[in-house]
């Protein structure tokens, strides 16, 4: 029979039976226990299933980003973490090599790292305008950059200006963005 000749208390009921398989047995747990909550999308990769599950119950499977950051400042994520998820996700082509000049050689897996342990909003053009003129964005290393990547930056060549031309020229060509003066 179809639920389109049922009546609402079976209809309710088929759906129950029907989600069974899906749902959890209990709710969130906050130790150890043997059931897989997502045990209705197990034969799905891993990810698909966070994701389907989260399109059904809008129970996300992750740490918001804020937390996966805390937890890299705390050590409890480590660069050998990082490293590992990106040899696991090979489509993101990390290897690939973004800007190189001199001995230093940055990759997708480098601008990639940044990206997951700083938080980096979103700018608006105005607010980009404003970086560029009163900063001097393109011309000078930003003062909350590392003296780690500084050095590493001006290993080769010690006139900064000049190394972050070169960076922006990459980033805007491997963009296929031509300025105009």
């Amino acid at each position: 029979m179809t639920s389109e000749f049922l009546d609402p208390r079976e209809y309710i009921i088929e759906a129950i039976n029907h989600l069974d398989h899906i749902l959890p047995g209990q709710g969130p747990i906050h130790e150890f226990v043997h059931h897989n909550t997502i045990h209705g999308f197990q034969h799905l990769p891993f990810e698909q299933a966070l994701a389907e599950y989260e399109a059904l119950t809008g129970v996300y499977g992750y740490f918001p980003e804020e937390k996966n950051r805390a937890l890299y400042q705390q050590g409890r994520i480590t660069d050998a973490d990082l490293s590992a998820a990106f040899s696991h996700a090979t489509h993101l082509n990390v290897e690939e090599v973004v800007f190189q000049t001199g001995n230093l050689t940055i990759k997708r897996k480098d601008i990639y790292r940044i990206a997951l342990i700083h938080e980096l909003p979103a700018l608006s053009i105005s607010q980009l305008n404003w970086f560029i003129e009163e900063l001097s964005a393109l011309d000078t290393i930003q003062p909350d950059v590392s003296q780690r990547a500084r050095t590493r930056m001006l290993a080769t060549n010690t006139d900064q200006s000049q190394v972050i031309r070169q960076l922006w020229q990459s980033i805007l060509g491997k963009l296929s963005i031509q300025l105009t003066d």
